[in-house]
This record gives structure tokens, C-alpha cells and sequence, in this order.
């Protein structure tokens, strides 16, 4: 069966109205639950009417865990918007991925202060070389 123009045209109607009672129903379903669990397409935008955010906790409660917010911070009028993009890692998870963060620090830590030793030493150097340049005898 060939479909006709105005036939395609009132399936694409149809499987929008579809997609957005499914998408209303999810929603309604989801304010009833005590799940913190949202779909990307429940998430997306803000009370203000923006576009949510998707950011990433890097806290040690939650490591990894992302989150939507806000688009604009609180200080500038923002909606203070919240919600959790997933359930929550299990333990095992957070543990591994805290240590490795962890692992992080200490080696961008360490990278610092190789940095640091390094600037010291070649200011030092600098100084070294100007005074012997300076003690030396005019020929």
C-alpha cells in the first residue's frame, strides 16, 4: 500500500501527540515516585524555561553522578533548578571511582610542586649565572 502525502503527514501528527503523552505520562508517573531517577527528556529545562545543564558531581558522596541544574547561577536570578540524572552508583562503584580521584590529586599535587622546584631552580640558576657574571674581572 502506497502511502499518501496526507496519510504520512497524520502519522507524523499522530506519533507526536503519542510521543507527547508518553512523555506527559512519564512525567506524572515520576512526580508520584520517590525515585530520583529522571530521563534526559524529563530533565531538560529549568524552571525558568531554559535548557538544563548536565553537570558532574565530583563530590566524595557522590563521585561521578550527573546531575541537571540551572543554566544560570542563583546570584544572577537563577531557579536554583535540581535533579539527578541517575540512580546512584552502587558502593563498590563509588569507592573505585573516589580512589581514583584521589590518585588524581595527589599526582596533580605532586606535578605542582615539581613545577614549583623547578621554577626555584632555574631562578636560581639565573641568579647564580648573574653573579658570577658580575664578579667577573674586566680583561
Amino acid at each position: 500500500m502506497i502511502l499518501t502525502y496526507s496519510r504520512r503527514v497524520n502519522i507524523k501528527i499522530w506519533s507526536d501527540v503519542v510521543s507527547q503523552m508518553f512523555l506527559a505520562f512519564n512525567t506524572l508517573m515520576s512526580s508520584f515516585s520517590n525515585s530520583s531517577m529522571a530521563s534526559v527528556d524529563e530533565g531538560r529545562y529549568c524552571r525558568c524555561g531554559n535548557e538544563a545543564l548536565l553537570k558532574t558531581s565530583w563530590t566524595q558522596l557522590n563521585p561521578g553522578r550527573r546531575f541537571f541544574t540551572c543554566r544560570i547561577s542563583k546570584k544572577k536570578g537563577g531557579c536554583d533548578y535540581f535533579l539527578w540524572y541517575e540512580d546512584r552508583h552502587p558502593p563498590q562503584a563509588n569507592r573505585v571511582i573516589w580512589g581514583l580521584l584521589k590518585k588524581v590529586n595527589a599526582f596533580d599535587e605532586k606535578l605542582k610542586r615539581a613545577r614549583n622546584i623547578f621554577i626555584i631552580g632555574v631562578v636560581a640558576t639565573g641568579l647564580l649565572m648573574f653573579g658570577i657574571w658580575k664578579l667577573k674581572p674586566d680583561c
